[in-house]
């Protein structure tokens, strides 16, 4: 089985759309989403309608702050810039009295989707495996010497993990728990019978200063991580089209941060 698994869409509709023609290519059978589709980025709706249909047909965990978002619990931990985009997102979502039955079905998908969720004994997460729909950078880059930090979370990992949230491609063996950055496309890891946590990195807001979009192809030995050139400058655009979102977003996405 041949999986791609993308995180971290931020609403970035040419990122999407960009990944999912070059997973194609790849001839993956498979399609995962592991959360993170609403914030940040201008296409929430549309990002939201694409993961609905084939290639990914709907295989998607809900993420870091999409859960936040969608029940309005103030988002705690976001700055007021953060947030005002984040109302902005959960305004075009949410359907009123007089809103038609394509965004009541949006609506329910959105508010049903599972925090974790399995392909065999590959697990996807969000966030940590401890606590699913948290950010899991808490536990990102910890070093050797605090393993107590990540054994807990070992523990409650089958054979593999995958999660996203950090923005930075990484993966961690539980068998040395030191974190190997990946840097540049198509890089190989060989998994060799070794329990790890992954990140594909995102594909709608890189941080590891590369802007290219990212996602992993997982065969159940190798991970390879690819990035994939989009069309930025029209997200940026979008982006600047809207009041509510900051522009800040726009130029993170041009530096990769």
């Amino acid at each position: 089985m041949r999986l791609a698994i993308l995180a971290d869409l931020r609403a970035n509709e040419p990122a999407l759309f960009a990944v999912l023609d070059h997973a194609q290519r790849l001839h993956v059978d498979r399609i995962w989403c592991i959360g993170s589709l609403l914030s940040y980025g201008p296409d929430p709706v549309a990002v939201v309608d694409r993961v609905q249909q084939p290639p990914i047909d709907g295989r998607c965990i809900l993420g870091h702050p999409d859960s936040s978002m969608l029940i309005r619990d103030g988002m705690p931990g976001f700055s007021p810039v953060a947030r005002r985009g984040f109302t902005w997102a959960y305004d075009l979502l949410r359907p009123r009295w007089w809103s038609g039955s394509a965004t009541r079905r949006r609506w329910q998908w959105l508010t049903a989707l599972p925090s974790v969720a399995y392909e065999g004994d590959w697990q996807f997460f969000s966030g940590t495996p401890q606590h699913p729909e948290a950010d899991f950078l808490p536990i990102f880059g910890v070093p050797p010497g605090r393993k107590e930090q990540v054994d807990p979370h070992f523990a409650l990992v089958r054979r593999g993990a995958f999660v996203g949230t950090i923005g930075h491609p990484v993966v961690i063996f539980a068998n040395d728990l030191i974190w190997q950055p990946i840097k540049g496309s198509e890089q190989q890891v060989e998994v060799g019978g070794r329990k790890f946590i992954a990140c594909p990195g995102s594909v709608g807001q890189p941080r590891d200063s590369d802007p290219r979009a990212g996602f992993i192809l997982f065969d159940g030995e190798t991970i390879t991580w690819y990035r994939v050139a989009y069309d930025i400058s029209e997200t940026m655009r979008r982006i600047r089209e809207h009041s509510e979102i900051s522009k800040r977003n726009a130029d993170r996405l041009e530096l990769g941060r």
